[in-house]
């Protein structure tokens, strides 16, 4: 394969990110290459294609003539890829757009690997860094609450909607409905929580003054 029917077919994104090497790093001592790039194929389409090869001869300048090697039709696997990365990208968003808190604990220590703005705030951080690097799973309930919701989110692999109480970053308590989902293959448990202060609060207030 000549290099200048490399450039003529191979598409103008991915010949200007690939023109140095191409140019300038391949060497007589340094002449092998390695390049994903898209190539117009004979019906017009653009296919991806793994490039694996070796400079054959060079000109006056010392510049590569013709390449030798293979090339491999990648053009699934970047488009699986590409669907993939799309995913992936519109979970985050709805995941950091969400209106209730999201966090992930890791089951071998409890602590937070993944969380939303929401959930940060709900406990008292300033960012969504400082939940992950200060919060612990512990934290989440109260001593006497903690053992029993443990047992029973590893029987039912879930709970659902249950009120506790959690500390906050200053020491104070909040209420919170929250709920909770078991990964023990994947090692994490995935937790949703809705600030329910004001609510229980008001609740206990009119229980107050019902006893009366």
């Amino acid at each position: 394969l000549s290099v200048k029917a490399l450039k003529k077919f191979t598409h103008p994104d991915d010949l200007k990110r690939n023109l140095k090497i191409i140019n300038e790093d391949l060497t007589e001592v340094n002449n092998t290459l390695e390049l994903e790039i898209r190539i117009r194929n004979f019906k017009g389409n653009w296919m991806w294609y793994l490039i694996k090869g070796k400079v054959l001869d060079w000109d006056t300048k010392g510049k590569p003539l013709h390449i030798t090697g293979t090339h491999l039709d990648i053009s699934e696997r970047i488009k699986t890829e590409n669907k993939l990365r799309f995913s992936e990208e519109k979970y985050r968003t709805v995941y950091n757009n969400a209106l209730i808190a999201l966090f992930r604990i890791r089951l071998e220590d409890f602590n937070v690997i993944e969380a939303n703005k929401v959930a940060a705030v709900l406990f008292g951080y300033s960012t969504i860094n400082d939940f992950i690097d200060n919060f612990h799973g512990e934290d989440l309930f109260i001593q006497q609450e903690e053992k029993s919701l443990l047992k029973e989110l590893n029987e039912k692999g879930y709970i659902e909607k249950i009120m506790i109480s959690t500390q906050k970053k200053d020491g104070s308590f909040i209420w919170n409905e929250s709920s909770f989902l078991l990964n023990k293959d994947k090692g994490y448990v995935d937790c949703f929580a809705v600030d329910s202060t004001d609510r229980v609060l008001a609740q206990n207030k009119i229980l107050e003054t019902n006893e009366k």
